[in-house]
């Protein structure tokens, strides 16, 4: 075995226990500035890194023993313990023969209603991908762009000052070098929500573009398709409640809160008669199980309940009641 191959299946088995610890865990300081001098030691392990992101995408949750030994037992700045290295590169020596020519280079990332995704890019960054979603990556040497077409995504953006990245959405877009924030993207409207960090929320592209905001952590700016734009500083753990399988409503009517969980719904649908639409509702729900939803809104309304070709009404059981809000 020459030099060349030692180097390949080095760089190959590296990457994949960076991919392991960065796909665990809370993100830290240490572990990013480690990981972006990693790449930049050598070309080849941007390469070995996407590759291997490829094919955990092909494989999902099929390293997650690995990654648990990557994180407990790999230390920033140290080198590689042979453990670690012998069972981070063995699921690709096992996958590598029979998929590398067979994997998609397209870049494209699309989930049902109910499903979620974690996704880490090729630069290390993590998307995790809410229900009924779709994203087209595109990655050159002077930008990473993101196009949410559709749907929700929460970013931990790996820092590249010589790559800015930017999350297409609508018409607008959200420009950040190192930072975590949240896009949501629906038919009247798009969100930007900052977690931490600094972003620059714009509207249009390229040489058309106009700066709506400059986010500081905890504010969201809400682009509606009338070009009208909102600032606001929403909860954090209720708007990413979705990572537990759970929504979070705060005097919120029945239209929006039932909007909110048929996103998650592959069968049934919750309609909410005009009547009884304005009532206001707060409290944590499963999205799995809407049941739980339209059981505490009948018992605390007394609505009335019917089903019909797999959706599910809601109305006031008499007139009078239809008055109570």
């Amino acid at each position: 075995m020459n030099g060349g191959d030692k180097s390949d299946r080095r760089s190959s088995a590296e990457a994949a226990a960076w991919l392991a610890r960065l796909q665990c865990g809370a993100r830290e300081g240490v572990t990013d500035h480690a990981f972006r001098d990693w790449l930049r030691d050598n070309e080849a392990h941007r390469d070995a890194f996407e590759k291997a992101a490829d094919i955990w995408e092909m494989l999902p949750g099929a390293i997650e023993q690995e990654s648990v030994a990557a994180r407990s037992e790999y230390r920033a700045r140290s080198r590689f313990h042979a453990p670690v290295l012998a069972m981070a590169s063995m699921m690709l020596m096992i996958v590598v023969g029979g998929l590398f020519l067979l994997m998609d280079r397209a870049k494209v990332y699309e989930i049902g209603r109910g499903e979620q995704q974690t996704i880490i890019l090729a630069d290390g960054s993590r998307v995790n991908l809410n229900t009924d979603s779709r994203m087209e990556v595109h990655y050159s040497s002077g930008e990473r762009r993101i196009e949410l077409t559709r749907g929700e995504a929460l970013f931990e953006v790996t820092k590249d000052p010589g790559r800015p990245f930017i999350v297409y959405s609508g018409k607008s877009a959200v420009r950040a070098l190192g930072t975590t924030f949240a896009v949501r993207h629906g038919p009247d409207l798009t969100a930007f929500t900052l977690v931490e960090g600094k972003v620059e929320v714009v509207r249009g592209r390229k040489k058309q573009e106009e700066r709506l905001a400059l986010l500081k952590p905890g504010e969201r700016l809400t682009v509606q398709t009338s070009g009208r734009a909102i600032m606001d500083r929403p909860s954090i753990d209720a708007l990413l409640s979705w990572r537990d399988g759970e929504v979070c409503f705060d005097d919120t009517t029945l239209a929006q809160a039932a909007g909110e969980i048929n996103r998650y719904s592959r069968s049934q649908r919750i309609v909410v008669s005009s009547d009884v639409s304005a009532y206001r509702i707060s409290g944590i729900f499963l999205t799995r199980d809407p049941s739980q939803f339209i059981n505490a809104v009948v018992q605390l309304y007394g609505l009335r309940v019917s089903t019909k070709n797999g959706e599910i009404f809601l109305a006031a059981a008499s007139e009078q009641a239809a008055g109570k809000i």
